[in-house]
């Protein structure tokens, strides 16, 4: 009697938490499981993941969401009613400070298709940034001198990635070796520039995004590229690598 009992209860149990075969499973929804192991290989352990879901009827879910720290397998499920979605994902704020160089976002914004009982959806962002490291060598060599200001007209991204317009500035003193590195957003145009000066005197402002574009470098690239510029004031030139790729063209581009 108590073993029946017992199998009662669990079949009420299963009818109130569950679609039965019988039922219209429509009215369950999907469950929706994302895998977020490749996030955790580009988000730092003390940064959130800011995730986002959108759908139908005025469905929205945002969730900030951290990677364990024991680095186990990295997921989120839920149950969601059927239809169309969109998923957003960005590993950092997509608004830049002036004054502040670029975040390291990544970044990610797909449809789902969650019209049957279950999706499992593997979460994968895109470098939307570009790490520029100028190699400043001075005629004289030794501690180089003078800071830059790096300037352009985008100061983040909608979360599709695409460029924001609005100032970009951030001021950086290269190391004892000479080399800066800056972290910049991705470009609508090509408008960068790097301004040298010392102390209270500006020295010179050469059109930075000019140079990158003559390199051919791809701002529309789902994962950008990092940059190596080298400057060598003693021969006026300015070499251009880019991964296997390098070009050396005149400092002739004033302004």
């Amino acid at each position: 009697m108590n073993s029946l009992r017992a199998l009662l209860s669990a079949i009420l149990i299963l009818s109130l938490s569950h679609c039965t075969t019988f039922e219209d499973r429509s009215a369950c929804g999907c469950r929706l499981a994302l895998n977020l192991d490749r996030v955790s290989e580009v988000l730092h352990p003390e940064n959130a993941l800011r995730l986002a879901l959108d759908g139908p009827d005025g469905f929205s879910l945002s969730e900030r969401l951290y990677s364990p720290d024991d680095g186990s397998p990295w997921s989120m499920m839920i149950r969601v009613p059927n239809g169309e979605y969109i998923l957003s994902a960005a590993t950092a704020s997509l608004h830049i400070p002036t004054g502040e160089e670029s975040p390291p976002l990544y970044l990610c914004r797909v449809p789902l298709d969650a019209s049957g009982e279950s999706l499992t959806h593997t979460v994968i962002v895109h470098k939307n940034y570009c790490l520029l490291t100028l190699v400043i060598k001075s005629a004289e060599g030794g501690e180089y001198p003078y800071s830059l200001d790096i300037e352009g007209n985008v100061d983040g991204c909608e979360a599709d990635g695409t460029p924001t317009v609005g100032p970009f500035r951030v001021t950086a003193v290269p190391r004892v070796d000479g080399i800066v590195n800056v972290r910049i957003p991705r470009q609508a145009d090509n408008s960068l520039t790097v301004s040298f000066t010392l102390g209270e005197n500006h020295l010179i402002t050469f059109a930075l995004g000019q140079y990158i574009a003559a390199s051919g470098y791809d701002w529309t690239a789902p994962d950008l590229d990092d940059i190596t510029i080298e400057i060598d004031w003693a021969s006026t030139t300015l070499t251009f690598t880019i991964d296997a790729w390098t070009t050396v063209l005149p400092l002739d581009v004033w302004l």
